[in-house]
């Protein structure tokens, strides 16, 4: 029996800091997920959702020109 109790003692010992190192990551991730959740609503705001000035908005998202070229040049 003694055997047995020094495994499970070894197993306890060697799961305590693989455990610590899960709850780590867990948190870590959580962090990372709300980080891109922010990130994703910053990058959805431009100019017209926003208090930004058009001058801001990202270079992928331009409205499209209501005014045709008058083609004098």
């Amino acid at each position: 029996m003694a055997g047995k109790d020094e495994q499970l003692k070894w197993l306890d010992q060697e799961k305590r800091p693989l455990s610590e190192a899960l709850q780590e990551t867990l948190q870590a991730v959580a962090q990372l997920r709300e980080r891109v959740k922010t990130l994703k609503e910053q990058r959805a705001k431009d100019s017209h959702n926003s208090y930004l000035p058009p001058s801001f908005d990202c270079f992928g998202q331009r409205t499209k020109r209501l005014r045709q070229p008058s083609g004098k040049k």
